[in-house]
């Protein structure tokens, strides 16, 4: 860049976006209502996206956790059956 500014992109806005800068974690913002976009300064830039969808971990913890709870019940209930 020549000069320091903002990237803009056309991803919809969301929490599970990170961006990094030449390795760094750089913060994003919400543009022109429901884009994306960092702030960048002057000079040359490597950037790398990753997404990770808000709430899929913990969603997934609860779900293993839902699915042992029921694999005991149907154990005991299957032996007292």
């Amino acid at each position: 860049m020549n000069e320091e500014g903002y990237l803009f992109s056309s991803i919809p806005y969301s929490t599970g976006w990170v961006f990094y800068d030449n390795g760094k974690n750089i913060p994003s913002e919400k543009s022109d209502i429901a884009f994306t976009s960092v702030y960048l300064s002057e000079g040359s830039h490597h950037i790398t996206m990753y997404y990770l969808t808000p709430g899929l971990l913990p969603g997934l913890y609860v779900t293993i956790f839902s699915l042992l709870i029921w694999i005991v019940v149907f154990q005991k209930h299957r032996k007292y059956s």
